[in-house]
């Protein structure tokens, strides 16, 4: 994946593996994750801007977890 630097407090999207996408909202990241429903769903993952790194393992492995369930019929 690709991933962008961002400036505090910018709100440009980041582009992660697996079709997920990363923003800066305010101080903290979120992302955008497909849900064990299918649905895109906007979550906070937690980390703070400076803390990209980190945030992106996490997205990465809800958006495996939620594949997962999916694929088992969840």
């Amino acid at each position: 994946g690709r991933v962008q630097v961002f400036a505090h407090g910018e709100r440009e999207a980041m582009k992660a593996p697996l079709g997920m996408s990363m923003f800066a909202r305010g101080k903290k990241v979120y992302g955008k994750i497909k849900g064990i429903d299918g649905a895109w769903k906007q979550v906070s993952t937690g980390f703070s801007v400076g803390e990209e790194a980190a945030a992106r393992s996490w997205l990465e492995k809800q958006q495996r977890q939620h594949a997962a369930a999916r694929a088992a019929g969840a």
